[in-house]
């Protein structure tokens, strides 16, 4: 799966439902039509974007607005990719603004964005096409 193929899944998704957990149900959707090498390699995309944005200096801006232990600072970069290649791009070039504009929309220093569920879509699609076929 190239990645533009990837964002593709992740843009439908996020198109197709205005709560985290509709959009989260749309992925799963999407992912239980793919075949398994493409499942791979979506979260091989996965992987990649998080690994691509596990840098230092969105680290520092991040904790500053919220509390981010280590689990937390890989749910919150799960969430950043589950918002998009705008979102992730938009990041990688100014991420003090990004960050400041998500901050407005939580709660507090305990309350970051998070992400965990985005990161195990590809997990429970398989689970769901397991269920369908028994």
């Amino acid at each position: 799966m190239r990645t533009e193929e990837f964002w593709n899944i992740v843009q439908r998704a996020r198109q197709q439902g205005a709560s985290e957990a509709e959009r989260l149900a749309a992925l799963t959707r999407e992912l239980q039509r793919l075949d398994e090498p493409s499942l791979r390699s979506f979260e091989r995309n996965v992987a990649e974007h998080l690994q691509a944005l596990d840098t230092e200096p969105l680290r520092d801006i991040a904790t500053q607005l919220w509390v981010l232990p280590e689990d937390a600072w890989l749910h919150f970069r799960g969430w950043c990719v589950s918002e998009g290649r705008e979102f992730v791009k938009e990041l990688s070039v100014h991420p003090a603004q990004a960050l400041k504009q998500v901050e407005a929309t939580r709660s507090g220093p305990f309350d970051p964005p998070n992400g965990e569920l985005f990161l195990y879509c590809a997990e429970y699609a398989r689970v769901a096409r397991t269920r369908a076929v028994a």
